[in-house]
């Protein structure tokens, strides 16, 4: 630490011995010290170093080496990691079913700049696979005599029992040697109470601070802290300045676990749908709630408008949640409209297929007095539905609207977000539900099991309960633990939730004016007739009554049948006529075979056979006439 500034060298301790490391936690090279009591950070320490190590392997394929990539990138080169383990016999104890990992990590590491430092009390307290992946080795005053030779090796020396004192391999010309040594401490010997490891530390950590008040591009440079996701993280604590999107339509919504950075759910890059699902009582209303906000917060309403839908009842809708009546979500200047019954979502479909069908939009091109086209190439539109399992029962009843929304906006600048519980996942005849699928970019809460169902990876050895909010961010095959942010926080700020949310909202509704419809008329008469146009009458063309007129729907249809029977007569009377005019072969050019069968006796004592045949009739002629 002292030959290596905190953005060069990355430090984590995993302290199972007595406490010897505690001191240190104040160095500003440190991610973190860990006792063997806190479960839930032993799991994350190594989570982290998992996922150091998978980064730079993924990155490094386009260099030589990690000392290449470090040289051809000087401003962001890879720091070296130091992960120490003191007491490796208590970690064997207390966390076996990470054993397996700590050990694939230390052979995989050196390679990427990743070192292990391992520590124990007796020579069998070190697992074999492990002992062998430790290169360099040190023995302190040993027990027992012989451990010094398994340890270094042959040729070593006897050395007083001092603290400190031991046997280190060392390289005299070409040969290595087990060599005394003694070990180095801050200060001189003394009897003062002072932890000089403790004091150091802290002087190392106000230099740091200088060197980062000095350059602010440091602070970013130094190691991720080893702490548990926070069960509350408030949606205002990760919104960045209002007005000021992410690229790849990017918002955050919550903390991801391996970096503390905001999780952000990204329909550019990882969309363009997007699915939350998850058992009761965990969060999936939450998610979608600060997803509004966070949209909201980032975009104007000409660049994000959205829907709402939600079959609940008033009091479970996610929408109506906020201060009064004219601050709930609903109110946002982004929202164009919401749906929870058929005739809502019947109104909303209609309004939708005005914003991206180019044939209803040239149609009514001719009303500018109830049509005014958007610019939905700039804009994108967000469907956001809750309570996904109870859309069927309320809006399928007299007409397949969840089908007919399935069919809106398919390759044009909509997403569609929708909530339930995994048995949305089910129904296979589902077209709205399985055009969300088709992103694969699915928000999975608490179920670790259905995420190892979808097939997913990721390094997690869950043992008890997620707290709500707690998931898996699964795009395709990867999953990433997150915890999702929520509109509010008891006590956050001193402010109650009304007054948290207000303090979202009310900025919004004073910037921005309300986002509209491109139809924007009360009335659907005029929209009914472009979504659904009939033909001009029929005498008006100059045609007899029930004649399709030119150029008409009916028109159009007619002539696709009509070529196609021509077609299919076409191809009959191809083939009567070769079949007519085909020649007759010759049977002279035919080969023959003639069988015959032995005559056999038949019932009446007649031979069978044609000779029997032919003597039938005189036989007959020959018998009385009757009984």
């Amino acid at each position: 630490a002292a030959q290596r500034s905190p953005a060069e060298l990355h430090i984590y301790a995993l302290d199972f011995g007595r406490g010897g490391l505690k001191g240190l936690r104040s160095l500003p090279h440190m991610a973190g010290v860990v006792d063997t009591n806190e479960e839930e950070r032993v799991e994350r320490l190594l989570r982290m170093v998992r996922h150091t190590i998978d980064d730079r392997q993924q990155k490094l394929q386009s260099y030589d080496s990690l000392a290449d990539y470090n040289a051809k990138n000087p401003t962001h080169p890879f720091p070296a990691v130091v992960v120490v383990v003191d007491n490796v016999s208590e970690f064997k104890e207390a966390f076996e079913r990470y054993q397996s990992d700590l050990i694939m990590m230390i052979r995989d590491g050196r390679t990427f700049g990743v070192y292990f430092v391992v520590t124990g009390t007796l020579f069998g307290d070190v697992p074999n696979k492990l002992f062998n992946l430790l290169g360099q080795r040190l023995a302190m005053t040993m027990p027992d005599a012989s451990d010094y030779t398994m340890i270094v090796g042959r040729g070593w020396a006897s050395f007083n029992d001092e603290p400190g004192r031991g046997l280190a391999i060392q390289l005299v010309g070409d040969k290595p040697i087990p060599l005394e040594f003694q070990t180095a401490i801050p200060v001189g010997a003394d009897e003062s109470e002072t932890d000089y490891y403790r004091e150091m530390a802290q002087r190392m950590q106000t230099a740091w601070t200088t060197m980062k008040a000095a350059d602010p591009s440091l602070k970013a440079r130094g190691p991720k802290t080893v702490e548990p996701l926070a069960k509350l993280v408030p949606v205002a604590s990760i919104l960045p300045p209002m007005g000021e999107p992410l690229p790849n339509k990017a918002v955050p919504v919550g903390l991801n676990d391996l970096d503390r950075e905001p999780t952000l759910a990204e329909f550019g890059a990882k969309g363009p749908h997007w699915i939350v699902v998850g058992p009761p009582v965990t969060g999936k209303t939450t998610v979608l709630r600060s997803l509004v906000l966070a949209l909201a917060h980032s975009y104007p309403p000409d660049q994000a408008a959205m829907v709402f839908i939600d079959p609940s009842d008033a009091s479970r809708r996610f929408y109506n949640i906020g201060s009064s009546g004219e601050t709930t979500l609903d109110k946002l200047p982004h929202v164009l409209g919401t749906a929870s019954n058929a005739k809502e979502l019947s109104e909303i479909i209609k309004r939708l297929r005005a914003e991206f069908d180019e044939e209803v939009i040239g149609r009514l091109q001719e009303h500018p007095e109830v049509f005014s086209a958007q610019d939905n190439t700039r804009r994108a539109i967000y469907v956001i539905m809750d309570h996904y399992d109870d859309a069927e029962a309320a809006f399928q009843k007299t007409e397949p609207l969840l089908s007919l929304l399935a069919e809106v906006g398919k390759g044009k600048n909509m997403h569609l977000v929708m909530s339930g519980t995994l048995n949305i996942m089910r129904n296979s005849a589902d077209d709205l539900r399985r055009r969300a699928e088709g992103a694969r970019y699915t928000l999975v809460l608490q179920d670790y099991e259905a995420v190892r169902y979808m097939g997913a990876r990721g390094n997690f050895s869950l043992t008890k309960e997620l707290p709500p909010g707690r998931g898996f961010l699964v795009k395709a095959v990867t999953a990433t633990l997150v915890q999702m942010a929520m509109p509010f926080a008891e006590g956050a700020e001193g402010l109650t939730p009304e007054e948290q949310l207000d303090k979202i909202i009310v900025p919004l509704q004073q910037r921005y004016a309300r986002a509209a419809w491109s139809y924007h008329g009360a009335d659907l008469a005029v929209l009914d007739k472009a979504l659904n146009p009939e033909p001009p009458p029929a005498e008006a063309n100059g045609a007899a009554p029930g004649t399709a007129v030119p150029g008409g729907p009916d028109a159009i249809a007619s002539s696709l049948a009509l070529a196609e029977i021509q077609k299919l007569m076409a191809s009959q009377s191809g083939m009567t006529e070769q079949f007519l005019t085909a020649a007759i072969p010759d049977g002279a050019n035919f080969a023959s075979v003639e069988y015959e069968t032995p005559d056999e006796p038949a019932a009446n004592g007649q031979p069978n056979g044609s000779k029997g045949a032919e003597r039938a009739p005189a036989a007959e002629a020959a018998k009385p006439g009757g009984d």
